[in-house]
């Protein structure tokens, strides 16, 4: 049997992205079997990579990307179940791991990508939440993703108000974001990013080291991929 950590290298000299099961888009509504793809940006710097390009810092977890090893850029939906799935069993590890260490800076990237609906409506609370106090936000988010099986459109509204009441912001300029949309140009840039970065499935993942664009991680993979390919 092939080792983890021979695959993922494998797939990082063959210039391969790393893929498993994920979330698809509107128009097919299901799970995709996430497969190998050239990931689009082989040998891309950085700075020149559209993952990074944004009219607006997105939420950070670690460093500024500058200080940091590797830089984890995060594609996903609230409504997505591989996001779901990737944040309850991977994302801590990340987060308590290397993140917490100061090696690794995880930048997220939210997108409207699946249905149902309420995605939209989601993501204008998070970025409301986040202005008020960047700590809250992943506080939400991971609020959307324990709680997202019992969520629809009719009761979105109503969720994030009464999850607002318990974060330190104010409750009615979340919901006044909510209503007015006031995030839209934002989210709508990052969809633009995501297309440009040939993001096809969420959660995916835009790996750099030292600078340099590493690969495309696809799905919800776990942790030792990420350590494999950031060789953390």
């Amino acid at each position: 049997m092939i080792g983890r950590r021979t695959f993922v290298a494998s797939a990082l000299a063959a210039g391969t992205a790393v893929g498993t099961a994920g979330c698809l888009g509107d128009d097919d509504g299901g799970d995709d079997d996430g497969g190998d793809d050239d990931g689009g940006n082989d040998g891309a710097a950085t700075a020149d990579h559209p993952a990074l390009d944004t009219p607006a810092e997105p939420p950070r977890l670690g460093p500024p990307i500058e200080e940091a090893e590797g830089i984890v850029v995060a594609f996903d939906d609230p409504s997505c179940s591989s996001c779901a799935t990737f944040a309850a069993e991977t994302f801590p590890q990340l987060r308590d791991g290397p993140v917490e260490a100061g090696r690794v800076t995880y930048l997220a990237r939210a997108v409207p990508w699946v249905e149902p609906a309420w995605s939209r409506l989601a993501i204008n609370a998070l970025y409301a939440v986040h202005e008020a106090e960047p700590s809250a936000f992943w506080q939400l988010k991971s609020r959307f993703y324990e709680e997202q099986s019992g969520l629809d459109e009719g009761s979105i509204r109503e969720w994030i108000a009464t999850e607002a009441e318990s974060l330190p912001v104010e409750p009615e300029s979340v919901l006044t974001a909510v209503d007015e949309g006031r995030y839209d140009d934002r989210i709508e840039a990052t969809e633009s990013t995501a297309e440009d970065s040939e993001v096809s499935v969420v959660p995916s993942f835009v790996l750099f080291e030292g600078g340099e664009y590493v690969t495309q991680v696809v799905g919800p993979q776990p942790y030792d991929v990420f350590e494999g390919a950031l060789d953390l």
